[in-house]
C-alpha cells in the first residue's frame, strides 16, 4: 500500500539533488553520514524541505554559489619534444 506524503513539505532524493545541484548519490551520501537529516518511508528516503535548506545554508560556502567544487589551477607539466 503506497504511503502518502506531503509533497509540498517532503522531498525526494532526486528533488534535494536538483536543488542542491549535486547527483543523487551525493544526497545519500549526505543521509548517512549524518549530514542531513532524512526520513525513510518505504523504500525512498525523504527531506523534509526545511532540513534541506537549513542544509543547504550550513554547508554551502561562501563564494561558491554552484556548490560544486573549485577547480585547481595546478599548472601542468609540459613535456620535453623527443629527440
Amino acid at each position: 500500500m503506497p504511503v502518502m506524503v506531503n509533497r509540498t513539505e517532503w522531498l525526494t532524493t532526486n528533488e534535494c539533488a536538483a536543488f542542491l545541484g549535486v547527483k543523487q548519490r551525493r544526497v545519500l551520501q549526505f543521509i548517512e553520514e549524518g549530514r542531513l537529516k532524512a526520513t525513510k518511508i518505504g523504500r525512498p528516503w525523504f527531506v523534509k524541505r526545511s532540513h534541506l535548506e537549513k542544509f543547504d545554508a550550513i554547508e554551502r560556502k561562501p563564494g561558491n554559489l554552484t556548490g560544486k567544487p573549485r577547480k585547481s589551477k595546478k599548472k601542468k607539466k609540459v613535456k620535453a619534444p623527443a629527440k
